[in-house]
């Protein structure tokens, strides 16, 4: 497993349809507000699945969108552990980081994997795609209106 699991949904042809869109003068804000509002209710379904100590990960978690995708983050500069409760860890400081200038060891130091993000999207995939469907119905009866040359 070279790469980290990375939560990703593509759907075939989206990029063609955009770019047919952007040909006929559709400027695509209709997607950025999807993504938005996708990114916003999957972050709203993580904040309720997130490890809650003290609860200062779950306001960290935030959505946003843009034309090409939604994005779900969570931490900021007080909470820079929400990357290591998601995906876990067994060393620190990484077996492949620079070694420390302090001469210290990396060392044991397992975090079980934990992802509330990854399992709010799953858990929210059908909804998400009958959005995206509703989106993509929409814009392709657009198009079959106008002269593609």
């Amino acid at each position: 497993m070279g790469k980290k699991e990375r939560g990703a949904v593509e759907i075939a042809g989206l990029d063609e349809l955009r770019y047919s869109l952007r040909k006929i003068g559709d400027d695509l804000e209709d997607f950025k507000a999807l993504n938005s509002e996708i990114a916003q209710k999957v972050a709203g379904r993580a904040r309720s699945k997130a490890p809650t100590l003290e609860g200062t990960l779950q306001g960290t978690i935030r959505g946003g969108g843009a034309k090409r995708k939604a994005t779900v983050r969570a931490g900021n500069a007080r909470v820079k552990y929400a990357w290591v409760i998601h995906w876990g860890r067994k060393m620190w400081p990484s077996l492949t980081a620079e070694p420390p200038s302090s001469g210290r060891k990396p060392f044991a130091a397992p975090v079980e994997r934990r992802p509330f993000i990854m399992e709010a999207a799953r858990e929210m995939d059908p909804e998400i795609q009958a959005m995206y469907a509703k989106i993509i119905k929409e814009k392709t009866a657009k198009l079959k209106g106008a002269n593609l040359i």
